[in-house]
C-alpha cells in the first residue's frame, strides 16, 4: 500500500509482469490494474512478435485473460 503524500490516502499500486519463460526474462512491467496497459503493450509489439507467442500464463484475473485474447491472435 502506498499513501498519497498531499492527501495521506492508501492507496494500491497494481502491475503487470510480462516474462518470456523461455529464457526467464522479464519482458516489461506495466502499471495498470485493468487491461487496458496490458493491451497497449501488446498493440505495440510487431505481427511476427505476435505469432511467436506459443503459450501463454495468466493469474487467475479476468482482466488479464481478457488483454491476452484481444490482443494477440
Amino acid at each position: 500500500m502506498c499513501v498519497t503524500p498531499d492527501k495521506g490516502r492508501r492507496y494500491a499500486l497494481w502491475m503487470t509482469t510480462l516474462v518470456d519463460l523461455d529464457t526467464g526474462t522479464g519482458l516489461r512491467v506495466v502499471d495498470s490494474q485493468g487491461c487496458a496497459g496490458v493491451k497497449k503493450w501488446l498493440a505495440a509489439r510487431s505481427a511476427p512478435w505476435h505469432n511467436g507467442v506459443q503459450v501463454e500464463t495468466i493469474d487467475l484475473s479476468a482482466r488479464f485473460g481478457k488483454a491476452i485474447t484481444e490482443a494477440l491472435p
